[in-house]
């Protein structure tokens, strides 16, 4: 899982409606300016912002919708980011004042933004300008697991050799990743 999931954020799949998983007409993408830092109260406020305006998929389209195209109101709960950006999203995240004020009284208002999921590195992403903000998978299926004929149990094959008195042993899980839902996630990029 741990190889498959950033493969998938990387890949930016397009979706069944034919755009990118991460595109603006999805509104799941946060540009930052190229002179600004990819940790600060206006650039998690607009991922936040983002992940809470995501709408019932289809409301636009089927006025039979009880929600009616509302907000789903969907809340932070992962920031996933590469290794080279994982000290500075784990101060931002936990500093109880907020970076950059000449004033340490401020206080971070995003302290405890991440409290049920945290700031997870994960070594497949490699690009220092790109991190990722993810609702809770409780709320929203954003990536998908599957396993073949939906058996998740190891596969085991045994071969018998003809050359010796011997058995080869392959022991496999035939498992994959997909892209579910555009609105479990938001791309923040320089």
């Amino acid at each position: 899982q741990d190889l498959l999931v950033p493969q998938v954020l990387v890949d930016n799949p397009t979706m069944g409606d034919g755009v990118a998983l991460f595109h603006s007409s999805h509104n799941n993408i946060v540009d930052v300016p190229a002179s600004s830092d990819l940790f600060t109260q206006t650039t998690i406020a607009a991922a936040r912002v983002a992940l809470r305006r995501q709408k019932p998929v289809g409301a636009t389209e089927n006025p039979d919708i009880v929600e009616n195209g509302e907000p789903i109101g969907l809340m932070p709960y992962a920031a996933l980011v590469p290794p080279e950006l994982g000290e500075a999203a784990w101060v931002y995240f936990n500093s109880a004042s907020q970076a950059g004020q000449s004033n340490p009284q401020i206080k971070n208002p995003h302290m405890s933004l991440l409290n049920r999921g945290g700031v997870m590195e994960l070594d497949r992403l490699t690009s220092s300008t790109v991190w990722f903000m993810t609702a809770d998978p409780q709320d929203v299926e954003f990536i998908s697991y599957h396993f073949l004929d939906n058996n998740d149990a190891p596969r085991i094959d045994v071969a018998e050799s003809f050359t010796s008195l011997s058995y080869k042993t392959r022991v496999w899980i035939p498992f994959g990743t997909s892209a579910k839902d555009f609105r479990g996630a938001v791309k923040i990029f320089v």
